[in-house]
């Protein structure tokens, strides 16, 4: 997985989600594509009462974009039905 997902009580109505490619500057490829859209998808269905979601990358830098390198994103396949597993 390129995310995590953590509540904290202190704040019960945030939800934080951190990219986590920091080698690639969190650069976006269809596998993390696929995993902000269901973590999203999730937050808004189970009733967590999540109000404000903090979105944050880590290392130097919140995200680099697209993943130029990963052929994905310019082949024509969406990144919804991709079904192999890439490693960052």
């Amino acid at each position: 997985t390129h995310l995590s997902i953590t509540y904290h009580e202190s704040l019960p109505h945030v939800t934080h989600i951190k990219l986590n490619r920091p080698r690639k500057r969190n650069a976006i490829n269809a596998l993390m594509w696929r995993e902000i859209g269901e973590a999203f998808r999730q937050i808004g269905t189970i009733g967590d009462g999540t109000r404000c979601v903090l979105l944050s990358g880590s290392g130097k830098g919140f995200c680099g974009g697209i993943d130029i390198t990963d052929e994905k994103f310019f082949s024509g396949i969406s990144p919804d039905n991709s079904s192999d597993d890439e490693e960052s």
